[in-house]
């Protein structure tokens, strides 16, 4: 049997396998990850204003007009929780795929150099394991200021330390396999063999690990802007969100702290399905 036919034979097994499993959390968490896209996409221009404020219509329970009631101030909650979606989502998947990248490489490069190298990676990441990576997020913030981007690289740098293990684990089992010394008598460089060969050979773990990440990075995101240290009102975000309306939680008005809490579960909940089910997948 031609290479070609043997590839083409184990797609469809491999498919099938994946079928067959019936990976109910990996289907669930792709699909409320799709509706949570497309009511972030669509929601949008359906809805009114997030920002706009109503006199006289502060704190109104979900009702007809407002389905999930309004905030203090007589903005719509429906359409901030909405508008928040897409804000959340880029930043949550982009400081994952962020520490993903330049975890792995990282780890690819301690892994496969080695020496003094690999020393100052691995004290470099033990360093920032030292702290929580909520913590060290907050360390960042704290130090340049107020900022969305300072917030996003604190938190991709305290979400770096377990893509660096990984890959730099598996780097170091590649790097004796037999292709090793073949590239390097065809005169490819380290840089070349890590790029070429080291890195797409050991992506494989961190690419599953990147979903997890992004559920952990929503909620660090969440929690500084909580905080009054991440995103700042009156952009809407879910955890600034429930930072205005927790307080009213003790006069009975549950709604302003209740849906974008809600919705921050349903999509930490469909990153961590989604993770578990392809690591599930992979090791199947």
């Amino acid at each position: 049997m031609t290479t070609a036919r043997m590839l083409a034979s184990a797609r469809p097994r491999r498919l099938a396998r994946l079928r067959g499993r019936g990976d109910l959390g990996l289907r669930l968490g792709l699909l409320l990850l799709a509706v949570l896209v497309l009511i972030g996409l669509v929601g949008p221009l359906l809805l009114p204003d997030p920002n706009a404020t109503a006199a006289g219509q502060s704190l109104l329970p979900p009702g007809p007009d407002h389905l999930f009631g309004t905030d203090r101030y007589g903005r719509d909650l429906l359409a901030r929780t909405v508008a928040a979606i897409r804000l959340d989502l880029v930043l949550g998947i982009g400081v994952a795929v962020a520490a993903m990248l330049l975890g792995s490489l990282l780890g690819a490069v301690a892994g496969y150099l080695g020496g003094i190298v690999d020393e100052v990676v691995m004290r470099f990441t033990d360093a920032l394991l030292a702290f929580p990576g909520f913590v060290l997020a907050l360390m960042v913030v704290a130090f340049t200021g107020n900022s969305l981007v300072f917030m996003a690289v604190g938190v991709t740098i305290g979400s770096m330390p377990h893509f660096i293990r990984l890959s730099r684990a598996r780097a170091l089992s590649e790097r004796e396999l037999d292709y090793i010394p073949a590239s390097k008598l065809a005169g490819s460089g380290s840089g070349g063999i890590i790029f070429g060969h080291i890195m797409p050979n050991t992506i494989g773990a961190p690419l599953i690990q990147t979903t997890v990440t992004a559920g952990w990075a929503i909620l660090d995101i969440a929690a500084l802007s909580f905080l009054g240290v991440g995103v700042q009102p009156p952009t809407a975000e879910w955890g600034t969100m429930i930072s205005e309306g927790y307080s009213e939680i003790l006069t009975g008005k549950w709604w302003p702290a209740f849906f974008p809490g809600l919705f921050m579960l349903i999509a930490v909940l469909a990153f961590q399905l989604i993770g578990d089910g392809l690591s599930k997948w992979k090791n199947s």
